[in-house]
């Protein structure tokens, strides 16, 4: 991503409130979503009125970009250079666009917006590249933010209702509900406490994986 500076730290309970904002909105003016996947294709061209379209951006394979933003032109741009990767590892898609929704809502500054969290705004004459391999807190930001708005807290405790998390199967069950990588979905487990994976096996704790059980 290309950066006019670094943004300060923004705690990450505010960044879920502003993914769940913009769902609320969304669900107020277009109905309640019950069951995932969360439309976000729905949600950027009806109701951000964000337009999204495939072209090459140029890469290498050490520096993968797969989207960008285009903030003055309130375009998202994926990189067709990698639809077979999309392909290959289905949810990628989804949560690239999540990502530059991400960035849409939390930094590019629009007048008027009272959830705004205040964060420095985009040049709205510049693309904004996103890469695999930065440790940017912008990116950061809205790699969190993707997560809280395709796999938002109610519609996951929903699904997982009477589900054996410490089954594989089970999870790719759920990523392919939610529409999301398996990596996406066991991040998203492990951040809400209900697994802890290591060594590729899934555990309900980081307790039971060192070998304390509970008696309950």
């Amino acid at each position: 991503m290309t950066l006019l500076k670094d943004v300060k730290f923004v705690p990450e309970q505010a960044i879920e409130i502003k993914a769940y904002h913009l769902l609320a909105d969304f669900e107020a003016q277009y109905g309640t979503i019950v069951s995932p996947p969360v439309p976000i294709d729905r949600i950027i061209e009806k109701f951000l009125d964000l337009r999204f379209d495939w072209d090459e951006i140029d890469d290498t394979e050490d520096d993968k970009i797969l989207g960008c933003l285009l903030p003055g032109k309130k375009k998202i741009l994926m990189n067709s250079r990698h639809v077979k990767f999309f392909d290959q590892y289905w949810g990628t898609e989804a949560y690239t666009k999540a990502h530059e929704v991400g960035h849409w809502d939390l930094h590019v500054v629009k007048p008027g917006d009272p959830h705004q969290l205040g964060l420095p705004g985009f040049d709205k004459g510049k693309q904004y590249l996103c890469r695999n391999s930065t440790a940017d807190s912008r990116e950061i930001q809205a790699e969190i933010y993707a997560a809280y708005l395709l796999m938002p807290h109610q519609l996951v405790m929903q699904e997982i209702d009477g589900l054996d998390l410490t089954r594989w199967p089970n999870l790719y069950r759920l990523k392919d509900i939610f529409g999301v990588s398996i990596t996406a979905m066991t991040k998203r487990l492990s951040k809400l406490g209900l697994i802890y994976v290591r060594d590729k096996v899934i555990y309900r704790s980081e307790e039971e994986s060192q070998g304390y059980t509970t008696m309950f």
